[in-house]
Formats: structure tokens, sequence, C-alpha cells
């Protein structure tokens, strides 16, 4: 990752992917840039990820593509609504739910998030969560699966009752 700039390989994954996905015509010619960057000095003697001023266009390019991935998908008031659902069902089964981590120990989700557990923390993905509550075979997880039920699957998204702007 450049630190100054933000810009990484991981994002240009996600761009071409999520843009092929939503529609999004305008691609960011990643490969290009790949074979055109170099590291060099900068005035205080660090080395810096630099792509040659030639291809300024194309980082525009990619940083256009960026706002209007942000604005029509990760934004976007959908996107939000069903991350905060997601939110209260993960906290939900965070009691429920435990994980074999370094050495055999049993951790909560969360714990094996903070902790970046080596053993446990990669098998907190989206299949290992949608797998514990479409399978349902844990009573305590009945309250977790209910909401997914109602707010993910049924869509039954939380509403706006009021905006205003503070000072």
């Amino acid at each position: 990752s450049n630190w100054r700039s933000g810009i990484d390989v991981d994002k240009f994954d996600y761009f071409r992917r999520d843009a092929q996905y939503l529609g999004i015509q305008r691609q960011f010619d990643h490969h290009r840039y790949m074979k055109s960057v170099r590291v060099v000095l900068d005035k205080e003697g660090v080395p810096t990820i630099s792509p040659p001023d030639k291809h300024k266009d194309l980082l525009l390019n990619m940083l256009e593509l960026r706002k209007m991935l942000h604005k029509s998908a990760y934004q976007h008031k959908t996107v939000k609504k069903l991350e905060c659902h997601m939110t209260d069902i993960l906290k939900l089964m965070d009691a429920h739910v435990r994980i074999t981590g370094v050495d055999g120990s049993e951790l909560s989700m969360s714990e094996a998030a903070v902790l970046l557990d080596p053993v446990a923390y990669p098998k907190l993905t989206d299949t290992f969560v949608e797998a514990r509550l479409l399978v349902h075979e844990d009573p305590a997880l009945d309250a977790a699966v209910n909401e997914y039920e109602k707010r993910i699957l049924l869509r039954k998204l939380m509403r706006c009752v009021g905006e205003w702007d503070l000072p």
C-alpha cells in the first residue's frame, strides 16, 4: 500500500469486481499501472511507489471509478441499513458462537476479530456466519436467526423517520 495515497493492489481487485457486478462500464487498467510504477526516493530519501507523470489520467480514472462505486454502492443508503442490521445480528450471535483458536482456545467471534487470532480469525467469513443462521441448530441463536430472516432475507429494513443538520 502507498501510505501517502492509499492506492493499493487490493483496491484494484475489488474496484474491477464491483464495477463489473454493478454494470459500471468505467474500468481502471491496473495492469498498465502496475507495469509503469517505480519505487523512487522522495526528498527525504523515503522509498515511495510512484507512477510516471504520463499516467496521471490513469490515476484520475481510478479515483473517478472509486467515487462512482462509493456513491452507487459502498455508501448507498440501503447498504448502510444492511450493515447496521448485520452488526446487530453479529452482536446477538457473539455470546453464543465459539471458534477454536490458537492452542485450542475457544473464542467468541469478537475476540477472534479483536485479537486477530491466526487460527480463528480467518474462519470468520460470510459463509461461516450465514451457515450458522441458515442451519439454525442452536436455540440460543433464535434471536439472531429471527432478525436475519426479518431484516436480511425478507428485507424489512429500518426506515428513516427524520433527518436534521446539527450546527
